[in-house]
């Protein structure tokens, strides 16, 4: 299952290309949404040249990656989430969601804080440790 259909966006690869081709045209919310994490994965690439991958990288990102979608607020942009979140099927609750995050505030600061700290240090391939 792609990391997409887990937190229930389901799209193909052709619509994907055809919604590139014609821009103009209205887009369905789930192609907007990976085409949102195309480009904020390519600007992502682009950044970690210039800088190092830090907590400000990670709400840049962030920002690009949820702007335009209406579900999330205006003042979440760029900032660790401030409420739970879960992935799983569309308006099945969090109980029967696949996966649960650690609640925000600060356990959500502590887990970013040891990321950060653990992709600088770790001994593993760029590839590996972006994957991660």
């Amino acid at each position: 299952m792609s990391t997409s259909a887990l937190e229930g966006t389901y799209t193909t690869l052709p619509q994907v290309f055809e919604s590139e081709l014609l821009e103009d045209e209205p887009k369905s919310r789930d192609v907007d949404e990976v085409l949102r994490f195309v480009r904020t994965a390519e600007l992502g690439f682009e950044l970690i040249r210039e800088r190092p991958i830090s907590q400000s990288l990670i709400k840049t990102l962030h920002a690009r990656l949820i702007d335009g979608d209406p579900r999330c607020p205006d003042d979440e942009k760029g900032d660790f989430r401030k409420r739970q979140n879960f992935i799983g099927p569309r308006r099945a609750g969090i109980v029967n969601s696949f996966f649960v995050p650690p609640p925000p505030g600060d356990p959500v600061q502590d887990a970013m804080d040891d990321w950060v700290r653990w992709v600088r240090e770790a001994d593993l391939p760029v590839l590996v440790r972006s994957a991660v």
